[in-house]
């Protein structure tokens, strides 16, 4: 269950009670209010900030995304030279 920010759509959030009532903090933002829509389709995300004119969010410094794929070309390549010691031709 996503629960995502009403005002800039972001899932990131902390979450402070008070008296059986919880409050929700969006750290993107900075709205904090008791409402956070539940969002079971992430798909509709990008189009509601289109249409509320809200920037993308930035891009998460611990997205490892590109990264990942740069270390498993390196892991490959260390792999196929690994091998070429191993098995290739000795005199």
């Amino acid at each position: 269950m996503p629960l995502r920010c009403p005002k800039c759509f972001s899932g990131d959030f902390y979450i402070t009670g008070r008296d059986d009532v919880d409050t929700y903090h969006c750290r993107a933002c900075g709205y904090a209010g008791n409402f956070f829509p539940d969002f079971r389709d992430d798909t509709a995300i990008p189009a509601l900030r289109t249409l509320n004119h809200i920037p993308p969010p930035p891009e998460d410094a611990t997205d490892f995304s590109r990264t990942g794929v740069i270390a498993l070309a390196v892991l490959v390549a260390l792999f196929l030279c690994l091998m070429y010691i191993v098995l290739g031709p000795h005199r």
